[in-house]
């Protein structure tokens, strides 16, 4: 088996799906036969060995050429290493890569494609989305097998008339927190409230940002890892406030120190396909407070370590840091590092997608 895996943005939850499911992969398959083609400037998010990684030079969705010429390269990769399965990753991938092959021969390996989340799963104008859909569903007569990252990325699949016979669910999951990870120091005489990903409308920062300027409390803080991706949207006044704190990407080790130190994670996204970096919190301790979009109810059922927030989103932040008492969220993470066990692993994503693989051939 060579699976050669192609990506356009990698950054947040992409980059940790590969950084634990390549391991994995190599260990299986032999480190020659595991391929990884990635923007450069995205290098540096990525922990798998340089050895077994391509790049193409410019990340860049609004330039046609800069994308065309990232699927040269994937192309390019493909006839120089010459798998027997090509894992695609992303919408924007996924797209480049098979569109020429629409136009092309029987190929001589097959397309596995995952969306890590349906463009058409977010907040769009309808014929927005049913444009998203048809797009999806044009590029199917040359994928093999599309992976679905939960249940409701699937039935979200097949409300938008994506062929069930083709759909596989795979559900995310993360490697368990190391020991010798220690969690960062921070003040204690605040509640220490963690955001991990990008600063940008489909992860709900906006709401964030606004309701931590609305509230009356001033001891708490809201420690953000990330950064704008997506949306040109200006966060740099929402960071005066200093009860929101950048800290900018930060490597995995350093993201799990700050999950193991802080006193809950926030997730406010209004789209989410599943939510790795809540999965994340919880095997590192920390309680996790979300919107409850797309896949993030399937993946964290409403209990005292995982709490669903009522709509208004906005209402419930404030409520939250507003009568929210840093001893019951002490109380809270001694019991969830007690009790939370992590049933499947990344060792059991790897078989199931090792099961996709072979049954294609």
């Amino acid at each position: 088996m060579r699976v050669l895996h192609i990506c356009e943005s990698v950054t947040g939850g992409i980059a940790t799906y590969l950084n634990e499911l390549i391991p994995h992969q190599i260990s299986i398959y032999g480190i020659e036969n595991v391929k990884l083609i990635v923007a450069s400037e995205q290098l540096e998010e990525l922990t798998v060995p340089l050895s077994i990684i391509d790049t193409f030079e410019q990340l860049n969705r609004r330039s046609v050429p800069a994308q065309w010429k990232m699927a040269r390269t994937y192309l390019k990769g493909v006839n120089e290493f010459q798998p027997s399965v090509v894992h695609l990753h992303s919408t924007f991938a996924g797209f480049w890569f098979r569109l020429p092959l629409l136009f092309t021969q029987k190929k001589p390996y097959k397309i596995v494609y995952c969306s890590h989340g349906w463009a058409f799963d977010m907040q769009k104008p309808i014929w927005v989305k049913r444009l998203f859909a048809f797009i999806e569903k044009s590029l199917l007569g040359c994928t093999d097998n599309v992976v679905c990252i939960s249940e409701h990325d699937k039935r979200s699949a097949v409300s938008f008339g994506i062929a069930k016979e083709k759909l596989k669910v795979v559900r995310n999951t993360v490697e368990l927190a190391e020991d010798e990870i220690l969690p960062i120091s921070l003040d204690n005489d605040f509640i220490n409230y963690l955001y991990v990903g990008r600063f940008d409308k489909q992860k709900g920062f906006d709401v964030l940002a606004e309701a931590v300027r609305l509230s009356n409390n001033s001891k708490f803080r809201v420690y953000c890892i990330g950064g704008a991706v997506v949306s040109n949207t200006d966060t740099a006044e929402c960071f005066k406030d200093p009860r929101l704190i950048a800290l900018g990407w930060k490597q995995k080790k350093e993201v799990l120190q700050y999950m193991k130190g802080c006193d809950g994670l926030i997730v406010p996204s209004r789209w989410e396909g599943f939510g790795l970096v809540a999965l994340e919190a919880l095997v590192c301790g920390c309680p996790v407070f979300h919107s409850g979009a797309g896949g993030l109810p399937e993946i964290l059922p409403n209990s005292e370590f995982s709490t669903q927030l009522s709509a208004p989103l906005m209402s419930s932040l404030l409520e939250l840091f507003e009568h929210t008492t840093k001893s019951s969220l002490v109380s809270l993470k001694q019991r969830l590092n007690q009790e939370f066990n992590l049933t499947y692993t990344m060792r059991d994503l790897t078989m199931l997608l090792d099961g996709i693989y072979k049954g294609l051939n």
